[in-house]
Formats: C-alpha cells, structure tokens, sequence
C-alpha cells in the first residue's frame, strides 16, 4: 500500500505537526483490509515550517509485505492517491478525481465508481451507527491504530531509529 498526499505549499501552517497524520487518518478506512504494521520507520523534517513538512514512512507488516506512506507540503499543487501492488497487479486510486485503475496482465481496466463528497459520506455513515447502534466503519479500535503508526511515524524519525508495534 503506498499512500501519496502532497498539499500546496503555504507557510501558513507554521506550527502544525500534520504531515504525518494526515494521509494516515485520510486512508483510515483502506487500513482495515490490510495486516497490521509491526515495525515503522520514518525519515522527516521540515523545510519551511516550525514542524515537519514532509515525510516518507516505511511500514513492515510481515516478512512478506511492506508499505510506504509519502506526505508534503512543499509542492505548488495537491495529490492524493494510493497505489497497492500484489502479485496480481497493481491498484491505483486517485482521491481528488475519485477514480480507480486497476492494471493487470491483460492491461489497464479502469473501475467504475460512485462520485460523491467523501466527509460527506463519512458524516452520513457515522450518524446511520450512531442512530442504529451499529460499529462505524471504520470504527474507533481502527482509528486508535491508524493514529499509532502515526505517532510511531513521529517518534522513529524523532529518534533515528525502527519503531515496534504492540500487535
């Protein structure tokens, strides 16, 4: 899984430490189809703000499977998009657009999906639980572990060193 977020440049985030929650939390939801992460290791720093304005986050899930989480806020445009890639091909989701490609060994097949607000779906779903006393989803357990690698993100590059997760 390889998560991408760039935001346009602004010093007006002076002060934030967000570049490495940020497209964590976004793709929160996408988390609970995967292993969770064992080790993480991140290289940051900042450029033109007080805190970090970019990021590249190494996550070890097991002996087979890794993934990369990438994060700015130095260039001149936004991106989001995560890319997954597997032994049957390779998946590409583009969050500004709302598009999916899926490349395979027959080629390119581009996936047809339902366009809409996302904070506005995510609104929708949360209150639907919340009035039918469902799990959300993603839910609380999944959020507390997304913002752990997070903070483990923080406190690798912090220190230099591999973080490990409690499974």
């Amino acid at each position: 899984m390889y998560p991408f977020s760039l935001s346009a440049f602004s010093l007006q985030t002076q002060d934030w430490q967000v570049p490495i929650p940020q497209p964590m939390w976004r793709s929160r939801d996408t988390w609970q189809s995967i292993p969770r992460s064992r080790q993480v290791y991140a290289i940051a720093g900042n450029s033109f703000h007080v805190k970090e304005d970019y990021a590249s986050i190494l996550l070890q899930y097991d002996a087979k499977r890794s993934g990369t989480v990438e994060t700015n806020w130095l260039t001149p445009y936004k991106m989001r998009t995560l890319t997954a890639t597997g032994t049957g091909g390779v998946a590409s989701a583009d969050y500004l657009t709302q598009s999916l490609e899926l490349w395979k060994e027959e080629g390119r097949i581009t996936v047809e999906i339902d366009k809409d607000e996302p904070l506005k779906i995510e609104l929708a779903q949360f209150v639907d639980a919340i009035s039918n006393g469902h799990e959300p989803s993603p839910s609380g357990e999944e959020g507390q572990y997304v913002l752990s690698v997070a903070i483990a993100a923080i406190e690798s590059y912090q220190k230099g060193n591999n973080v490990h997760l409690d499974a």
